[in-house]
């Protein structure tokens, strides 16, 4: 993640020196990649912000900069949430909890800090706490999105695969979304988020400490695979076992 902040920083100066004309914008992550959960080639999720004057011409111009200075250096594509002025974003976030919690992990990377700011505090007063109706659509959501792999390996198969399958990168993201929609947790950071569900009680210290140390390997190996393919891959093949090994 600081990887690639630093490269898209670098490319939005440099687009800055050679288009000064350029109105006010603002590059953020969002969702995992918000949350500083990506992987070597992991998909870059984002948004940019503007004050409106920012054309269409100027906009796919910078994003294919972007793009082609992330690709160069290996990384894989974007993946655009929203590009708009204040008001667009945050109407982005009201077609589902799901895109609401999506703004809830913003990360500001390179632009206007005051654009960003303003953003944030739009969505904080955009969004009051969900009514039960939504609350239980997004379970329901999100549980269709875990029976739809239910078909992969399990964890305990001798190749599983480390995002879809169970006790993977996906049911992380999953725990997430739940810990905020049920109990309203206010974090990005995955650490933040499993101990404040500890002071609540939601979970034990002891499942607090497995969670984090199990999360942490798991993003660990997976970004270790993509490493080692130079692709998005998550199936851990016996082959790919014996190299990762080797780092621990």
């Amino acid at each position: 993640t600081i990887r690639v902040k630093s490269i898209i920083s670098g490319t939005i100066a440099d687009f800055r020196t050679e288009y000064p004309h350029v109105g006010k914008f603002a590059f953020v992550l969002v969702g995992s990649s918000g949350r500083g959960e990506m992987c070597y080639k992991s998909d870059i999720d984002y948004l940019i912000v503007h004050d409106g004057s920012l054309s269409k011409r100027d906009k796919d111009l910078l994003v294919g900069r972007i793009s082609g200075a992330l690709l160069n250096a290996g990384f894989n594509i974007l993946s655009t949430f929203a590009i708009g002025d204040k008001n667009f974003i945050v109407n982005c976030g009201k077609y589902s909890l799901i895109e609401r919690l999506v703004l809830d992990d913003i990360s500001f990377v390179a632009g206007d800090n005051a654009l960003y700011e303003d953003l944030k505090k739009d969505i904080a007063l955009s969004f009051g706490k969900p009514t039960q109706d939504e609350l239980d659509a997004t379970i329901l959501n999100l549980l269709f999105i875990y029976r739809r792999f239910s078909g992969f390996p399990k964890f305990d198969s001798r190749e599983p695969n480390i995002k879809q399958g169970r006790g993977g990168v996906r049911e992380i993201q999953n725990f997430i979304q739940i810990a905020k929609i049920r109990y309203g947790v206010k974090a990005s950071d995955l650490v933040e988020i499993i101990d404040k569900m500890a002071e609540m009680d939601a979970i034990s210290k002891i499942e607090a400490k497995s969670f984090k140390d199990a999360s942490k390997f798991i993003f660990a190996v997976r970004n270790e695979m993509h490493r080692i393919e130079g692709k998005e891959n998550d199936m851990l093949t016996q082959e790919l076992q014996k190299e990762i090994a080797k780092a621990y």
